[in-house]
């Protein structure tokens, strides 16, 4: 008999960290970078994550960090996280945190050329970029004419918008399809697909499983799934009343055009002043104004020159 599992949201930004970040994750993790930065190659072979997801820390989310810092083999630093829903100022939030990953590496009396690259990379449940950019966007420091890199380790920037992406769009043979199928759809699945033929996923998709969190962790995840519907739904009626005001602003304003309108051709075929009142709802005042538009004031006029 096939059992019913049942996973827990990875989108859910603590649920991302239990399962890319946490002591058992390194294998998740290092599939993901090998997947999304070097196309599937295993460049990466071994990573160390900072300030791994413990257990008991599931009660105590709101001092802990749930974003995932690792080193890997080579030196390099990576930060990823899971951003649930759009903020102000995010891209700016988000260079700053690379920034100061970078600035971290260096103690006093550090020589520069210690300094290694850092990769921050942000999976988001929402849309972050400006529409003309796709689902996955890249950005380094390069040289604006000609595109060549910047010489020295760096900082780069990656999103990945799941709004954006059209799964049945993208070829199975694209090394991320494993991963976006499990990021959208791992709360409707039942099962390990057979169709998921990626290891490092497969592990994912165990540690996603909501039968393996204690009491704790489960009671953690219900509120961490609250407080986001909670937010979405501020968004929601945010973006609803602005729409609705803004729709009865524009319907006002379109009225009053209408009937300034009405009313002065009414005064133009001889309709009294009370009549049209009447007609348009206007005011008499603006009536008044209507018949007797404020003259245009005359440039002075100038003085000839003395001969």
């Amino acid at each position: 008999m096939l059992l019913d599992m049942k996973f827990i949201d990875p989108c859910n930004d603590w649920a991302f960290k239990r399962i890319f970040g946490s002591r058992e994750s390194e294998p998740v993790l290092i599939g993901f970078l090998n997947d999304l930065l070097h196309g599937g190659r295993p460049v990466v072979e071994k990573v160390t994550i900072i300030d791994p997801y413990l257990p008991s820390q599931a009660l105590k989310l709101k001092n802990t960090a749930v974003d995932v810092r690792a080193t890997l083999n080579n030196g390099h630093e990576t930060l990823v996280e899971m951003q649930m829903f759009p903020m102000q100022s995010f891209c700016e939030r988000v260079l700053y945190n690379g920034a100061k990953c970078l600035s971290s590496q260096l103690g006093r009396g550090t020589d520069y050329s210690r300094v290694r690259p850092v990769t921050v990379i942000t999976v988001a449940d929402c849309m972050l970029l400006p529409a003309e950019h796709g689902w996955l966007s890249h950005f380094s420091l390069q040289e604006k004419k000609s595109g060549r890199a910047w010489p020295a380790s760096g900082l780069e920037l990656i999103f990945i918008e799941l709004p954006k992406l059209r799964l049945d769009k993208l070829p199975a043979s694209e090394p991320l399809h494993d991963w976006l199928a499990f990021l959208k759809n791992a709360t409707d699945w039942r099962s390990i697909p057979r169709s998921l033929h990626n290891p490092a996923v497969r592990d994912a998709l165990r540690l996603a499983r909501q039968d393996s969190l204690s009491p704790a962790e489960s009671q953690t995840m219900t509120r961490r799934q609250m407080y986001r519907e909670d937010q979405k739904n501020i968004i929601r009626h945010a973006l609803r009343t602005g729409t609705e005001q803004g729709m009865q602003q524009g319907m006002q304003q379109g009225q009053r055009k209408a009937a300034h309108e009405i009313a002065e051709a009414s005064l133009r075929r001889g309709l009294s002043p009370e009549l049209v009142s009447e007609i348009t709802g206007l005011k008499m005042k603006d009536i008044q104004k209507i018949q007797s538009p404020p003259a245009r004031k005359r440039a002075p006029a100038r003085r000839k020159a003395l001969a």
